[in-house]
Formats: C-alpha cells, sequence, structure tokens
C-alpha cells in the first residue's frame, strides 16, 4: 500500500496485489478483510492487481513503478 495523489485529500491510499494460483482479484472484499484491522483512513480506496510486484537490487518494492501502475490504473477494483 502507498499513497498517490488525491485533489481532496492531499493523498488517498492505493493497494497493488500480485495475484498467483488463478486468483480473482475482489478489490471490495479486500477491503471488508482490511477494515477488521486498519483505521478506516488506511483502507486502500483503490485496489489494482499487477503482474508482479517488482523489487530493487536490494530487495525492497520498486514503489517508484508500483506508483506509475498504480496511476495509470483507470478504474479501482
Amino acid at each position: 500500500m502507498l499513497g498517490l495523489p488525491d485533489e481532496r485529500f492531499g493523498e488517498t491510499v492505493a493497494a497493488a496485489v500480485q495475484l498467483t494460483g488463478g486468483w480473482d482479484l475482489d478489490g471490495e472484499a479486500l477491503r471488508a478483510h482490511v477494515r477488521g484491522s486498519l483505521a478506516g483512513y488506511k483502507v486502500p480506496r483503490q485496489v489494482v492487481a499487477v503482474p508482479e510486484v517488482t523489487r530493487g537490487p536490494n530487495g525492497k518494492i520498486d514503489i517508484p513503478r508500483i506508483r506509475a501502475l498504480l496511476a495509470q490504473s483507470a478504474t479501482p477494483a
């Protein structure tokens, strides 16, 4: 999860999900699941399936690439 620019709030929470094993993305079910353990403002407003969550040479998530994939996605899941 990371923040994307938002006109109203400054930033909004978005999540990139790498699906494996033939799973389908149900954004509403994912949001309902995390609502049980996160504060409401931390629940992602946008959930997007990505082909791969890429990592840099140091093993950390490639945040600029994921942010670009999320920004390209026009429709939240």
